[in-house]
C-alpha cells in the first residue's frame, strides 16, 4: 500500500495502490521459502470473505469500481469488517487505483445498511490469505476458493519488479480481479449449460 493517509484517526485509509497479481508456476511452499530466504516477516493468516456490490445508479463494470465489505477472521478467531471502495484502474505497467478503506464493528449491518440504499451483492470470493511483509513491501499468497492460488504483491512498481526478481520463478500476471476472474467464470459455465 502506497501512500497511506489517515484521516484523523477516523479510521479512514485513503491511498493510491500498487499492486500486481500473479498466477505462479510453483508451489506455495517453494515461493514461502523464497521469501524466507529473502528475510520476509510472516505477518498473520486469515480468511477473508469479500462481497462486491453493486451501486443501483451507476455501473461498476463500465467505471471500472468496486465496493466491496471484507469479513478477516484471523486463526485465533477475530473477526474485523472493512468496507473498501476501489476506483477506476489508472494507467501503469502494474495495477494502480485509489482505494477508500472504512473499519466497521458489524458486517452484517454494514450489508443491511447497503441493501437498505439500493445496493446489490454480485458475488461473493473467499480466500485463505497468508501476509508477509518483504522490506517494503506487503507479499499475499492466496488460495482463493473456485479460482486457485495466486501471489499479490503492493508496494511501489520499482519494489514490486525487486521482489518479483527475488522470487525467481514463473508466473503469468493476472490483471483482472478476483471478481472479474469469479464472473468469467460464472459466465463461462452458465454458457456450457
Amino acid at each position: 500500500m502506497l501512500s497511506w493517509n489517515n484521516i484523523e484517526g477516523s479510521g479512514l485509509l485513503e491511498s493510491i495502490e500498487i499492486e500486481v497479481k500473479i498466477k505462479p508456476k510453483a508451489s506455495p511452499k517453494y515461493i514461502k521459502e523464497k521469501l524466507s530466504s529473502h528475510g520476509s516477516i510472516f505477518l498473520y493468516k486469515v480468511l477473508e470473505k469479500d462481497v462486491y456490490w453493486q451501486h443501483p445508479c451507476r455501473d461498476f463494470v463500465k467505471t471500472d469500481e468496486a465496493l466491496r465489505t471484507r469479513v478477516m477472521i484471523k486463526d485465533e478467531g477475530v473477526e474485523e469488517c472493512i468496507l473498501t471502495y476501489k476506483g477506476p484502474r489508472q494507467k501503469s505497467v502494474f495495477k494502480k487505483r485509489e482505494e477508500i478503506e472504512v473499519h466497521a464493528d458489524n458486517c452484517v449491518k454494514l450489508g443491511k445498511l447497503l441493501e437498505q440504499l439500493g445496493f446489490v451483492k454480485v458475488a461473493t470470493i473467499v480466500k485463505d490469505r497468508e501476509y508477509y511483509r518483504l522490506d517494503n513491501c506487503l507479499v499475499s499468497l492466496d488460495l482463493v476458493k473456485d479460482l486457485g492460488f495466486f501471489v499479490e504483491i503492493e508496494c511501489s512498481e520499482r519494489d514490486i519488479e525487486r521482489v518479483l526478481r527475488a522470487l525467481d520463478i514463473d508466473y503469468i500476471v493476472v490483471e483482472e480481479t478476483y471478481l472479474e476472474l469469479m464472473l468469467k467464470k460464472a459466465k463461462k459455465k452458465a454458457n456450457t449449460i
